[in-house]
């Protein structure tokens, strides 16, 4: 192997160091999430909807808890808003809702 082959391959191995490093801490979170969707981290948790069940579901680091659940919402996408705040997209019932940090909905607009 020459010398230009060796330094690209060494530089090559460098540079994923780090993803490999990233790698060897993935943690599974919910091994029986229903199609999870719109990660979203707030306030040291990592918020998560689950079409499937129509809920919403946070995991503090330990342990996963429902956080939110709404019949014929399917939700789809969820972030961050104002102070603590979420707005969570409801595919199957075409709305977007607001959520305050205790869960409670606030507000809910249909679109279309």
């Amino acid at each position: 192997m020459s010398r230009t082959m060796r330094m690209m391959l060494c530089a090559g191995m460098l540079a994923l160091a780090p993803l490999a490093a990233a790698l060897a801490e993935l943690v599974l979170v919910d091994a029986d999430a229903s199609y999870p969707e719109g990660p979203l981290w707030q306030a040291g948790k990592l918020y998560y909807v689950e079409y499937g069940r129509n809920t919403i579901k946070d995991w503090d680091g330990k342990r996963v808890s429902v956080f939110w659940r709404g019949e014929h919402c399917g939700p789809s996408g969820l972030i961050g808003f104002g102070e603590g705040h979420m707005l969570l997209a409801c595919y199957d019932s075409n709305t977007l809702v607001e959520l305050d940090r205790k869960s409670t909905r606030l507000n809910s607009s249909h679109l279309g």
